[in-house]
């Protein structure tokens, strides 16, 4: 049974309650981030699907990421300055299922590319047998799926909801860490790798030098 309308009076509907002018603050920000979502995503989509030979996988998962921030500016942002406007039941159930389903979508796939250019770095020599185009796109099809059916704990009891998105944004925040832990640890190592070998060969030039003097006032 859907216990929307109790959970919504449990919780004290937050979304209701919050001051006038910081609703007017937050619907003015939204209109003037729809056109900006929405023209810088479909720029991308519209690159990545003109340019076929850019389509490798790290492409994919931009091209996924883009399409859930295109139903951001063109469906949750509208909807979200609806419902605070109007303060209507079906505004708020759209609002909240949409919204939560398509920015879970963009935060796991942030995550992802996270992980997929960690994997990039530390095992660029396996890279390309690691990250295939079918896992990938397994991988997106997985978010996807998994993102909308927590729409069943939405549904059920907000408040469950609410917790299994607070443990889903936990662990992506410390994959997410890690991961660029570990990727500014590695480039480090590399940029101090360059240096020495620019080192070596700066140092090596002098001596090349002396020796090529020396050969030719023997000569």
């Amino acid at each position: 049974m859907i216990n929307i309308e109790n959970d919504n009076k449990a919780s004290g509907n937050e979304d209701y309650d919050s001051s006038e002018p910081l609703v007017i603050i937050n619907c003015l920000l939204n209109a003037a981030l729809i056109p900006v979502a929405i023209l810088g995503n479909a720029l991308v989509l519209v690159a990545i699907i003109r340019t076929p030979s850019i389509r490798s996988t790290s492409m994919l998962m931009l091209c996924s990421l883009a399409v859930s921030d295109l139903l951001v500016g063109t469906i949750v942002q509208p909807f979200y300055i609806a419902n605070h406007l109007t303060k209507g039941q079906l505004l708020f159930l759209l609002e909240g299922t949409i919204g939560h389903s398509v920015c879970g979508v963009s935060f796991l796939t942030i995550t992802a590319i996270t992980v997929d250019r960690f994997i990039a770095l530390h095992y660029h020599l396996r890279y390309a047998t690691l990250v295939t185009k079918s896992r990938v796109k397994h991988t997106l099809a997985s978010i996807w799926v998994f993102s909308f059916a927590l729409l069943g704990f939405y549904l059920w009891n907000t408040r469950v909801h609410r917790a299994l998105l607070g443990v889903i944004i936990v662990i992506c925040f410390v994959v997410s860490t890690f991961c660029y832990i570990r990727i500014y640890q590695i480039l480090r190592h590399h940029l101090a790798e360059i240096r020495t070998q620019q080192r070596a060969v700066q140092a090596s030039i002098p001596e090349t030098i002396t020796h090529t003097r020396h050969a030719s006032r023997k000569a």
